[in-house]
């Protein structure tokens, strides 16, 4: 089984050679952004996930249990090839929720540049 994300530098700054790149809590919760936006299409769609949208909802499951306690992530089911669609919908919206959580302020901004905001103002 491979090693679960990094959740990156927690104090000080990052090593030279990963200076200027996401943590790995910013890539993970940005997978799990990914993950919400194309279970959306699927479902909208009136298709089913396939196993692999499931494997990877695992695995990026996997990565989260490495940055949040147990009890957080404790409630979030475990998912299956027989789960509900919308069922995965849900738990990875939870699990994205939960990393989302986990950022550092600087996570937070950096996130919103990502996505297309600046101190939560729209970047023109």
């Amino acid at each position: 089984m491979p090693e679960p994300l990094s959740p990156g530098p927690t104090s000080g700054d990052p090593p030279p050679e990963t200076a200027g790149l996401p943590s790995g809590r910013m890539i993970l919760a940005l997978q799990l952004q990914g993950l919400g936006e194309a279970l959306r299409f699927t479902l909208q769609s009136g298709k089913a996930p396939g196993p692999l949208t499931v494997e990877l909802y695992n695995k990026l499951r996997a990565d989260a249990d490495a940055l949040a306690d147990g009890r957080a992530l404790a409630r979030i089911p475990a998912i299956g090839a027989q789960s509900d669609p919308g069922d995965l919908l849900v738990a990875a919206e939870v699990l994205r929720s939960t990393v989302v959580a986990c950022l550092t302020p600087e996570e937070h901004e950096e996130r919103e540049r990502a996505i297309g905001f600046a101190a939560g103002k729209a970047i023109e």
